[in-house]
Order: C-alpha cells, then sequence, then structure tokens
C-alpha cells in the first residue's frame, strides 16, 4: 500500500471501531471519510509529474468519483436516464475541482484551459 492507501485504510478502521456501521450514513462516512483521508492537503503534484502517476491518479480519482455516486442511487428520481445520469457525473466532478489552487481568476487556471483548447484535449 501506498501512503495515500495507508491513511484511508487507518481512517476506516478507526470509523468502523466506533460501533456506528449499522446506520444510513455509514456508507456515505466512509465515502467521506475515505475521500479526505487520500486528500488531505497532499498535493496532487508529487505524484503526477510522469505518464504512470497521472495514469493512476485519474484512476483513482475517476474511481472514487463513482463509488461516491453509487451511493446516491437509491435517492435518484426513477425517471432520470443517460442524459440526467451524464449530467450529474459531470457535476460531481465539476465540484471536486480547481478550489484554492485554481480559482476562477488564477494564473493557473488560465493557463489550464489555454492548454485544454489548443490541445484538442476535450
Amino acid at each position: 500500500m501506498n501512503e495515500g492507501e495507508r491513511r484511508v485504510f487507518k481512517a476506516l478502521q478507526t470509523y468502523a471501531g466506533s460501533g456506528e456501521n449499522g446506520g444510513s450514513g455509514y456508507w456515505e462516512g466512509l465515502a467521506k471519510i475515505a475521500y479526505a483521508a487520500a486528500h488531505d492537503g497532499a498535493s496532487d503534484d508529487a505524484t503526477t509529474k510522469n505518464p504512470e502517476g497521472k495514469r493512476r491518479f485519474l484512476r483513482e480519482l475517476v474511481a472514487g468519483g463513482l463509488d461516491a455516486l453509487l451511493l446516491k442511487v437509491e435517492k435518484l428520481p426513477q425517471d432520470w436516464d443517460g442524459h440526467e445520469l451524464r449530467q450529474l457525473c459531470a457535476d460531481y466532478f465539476a465540484a471536486q475541482t480547481f478550489g484554492r489552487v485554481m480559482g476562477k481568476h488564477t494564473q493557473r487556471r488560465a493557463e489550464y484551459e489555454n492548454a485544454v483548447w489548443t490541445m484538442g484535449l476535450l
């Protein structure tokens, strides 16, 4: 296990040992703890400087998002189809981005947007 995985494992052990693992918020709580432990302020830069690190980061990011969204399936309106589900995924990942590092008016955000459009990444 890498350091991030160890932090998640320790956080999950701590939560599971609290005796509150039968409530309705159990899985949502686990998802929040796992995400927080994996993203506790450590810079993503250290793990994403090479192509393999980028692949690993993207796999973990998408898997974490999938897990978090799957926890909410029972709450989704029955009439939602692929269109609403795609938008929910887009909105979920949009909510996980930028923040204080890449705020709307930062140089880093401007450089990111320039690279995305000039390199045809979307």
